[in-house]
């Protein structure tokens, strides 16, 4: 991708807005099928609350690693590794439930983990890519649109989804949805560009 001028910012900024929507859409979702899967599998009530409790505990450990990997990677690769990771851990949801509670814990405890990297990838993106002056305040608006919509969509869709397909199938749907926007994050996305707007933050090692 060419990586100068406003249409490549462009490009990147809705990339962004899809990352906001990749990762939000796939959090929420998981408090909203637990008592799908729950029911599924009989788990008690004690085991439901471990379920929903699962998440942080991953969420928070990885938060400072998360920086680390940045400082060594690059937000590229690291909004690539971490989406990747959720894709993966939302196939392997139901069949690990088949174990038990603690399985699917397990599974989404690492979730949690998957997810840590989000805030640093974005942030360290939109430092590398938003100018200052006019075009950062749109530009800025844009990517958060994705959390909005997010959280919106994932609010009224999973349960409907869940009631209507069944809980596997949104666990399908987002992963495939997460690898769709993995690949064009892959193919258009740059670490920085050419000519920054901005001098960037961190660059791989």
């Amino acid at each position: 991708m060419a990586a100068d001028g406003l249409a490549a910012r462009s490009v990147m900024y809705a990339l962004l807005a899809l990352h906001q929507m990749a990762n939000y859409i796939t959090r929420l979702a998981v408090p909203f099928i637990v008592p799908y899967l729950c029911n599924d599998f009989g788990f008690s009530e004690p085991q439901r609350a471990m379920l929903l409790n699962a998440f942080t505990p991953g969420y928070v450990m990885l938060q400072i690693p998360a920086g680390w990997f940045a400082a060594r990677w690059g937000a590229k690769r690291l909004v690539t590794t971490h989406c990747l990771a959720i894709a993966g851990l939302l196939l392997l949801l139901p069949s690990l439930a088949r174990r038990g509670a603690w399985a699917a814990a397990a599974c989404i405890f690492a979730f949690g983990l998957a997810q840590a990297p989000f805030s640093v990838g974005s942030n360290i993106a939109k430092a590398n890519w938003v100018p200052t002056g006019k075009e950062r305040a749109w530009a800025l608006m844009l990517i958060s649109l994705g959390t909005t919509l997010s959280k919106n969509v994932s609010s009224f869709l999973t349960p409907w989804l869940s009631g209507r397909r069944g809980w596997r199938s949104v666990t399908t749907s987002y992963a495939l949805g997460v690898a769709v926007f993995v690949g064009a994050w892959q193919l258009l996305a740059s670490e920085h560009p050419k000519k920054p707007a901005v001098r960037p933050v961190l660059a791989p090692a």
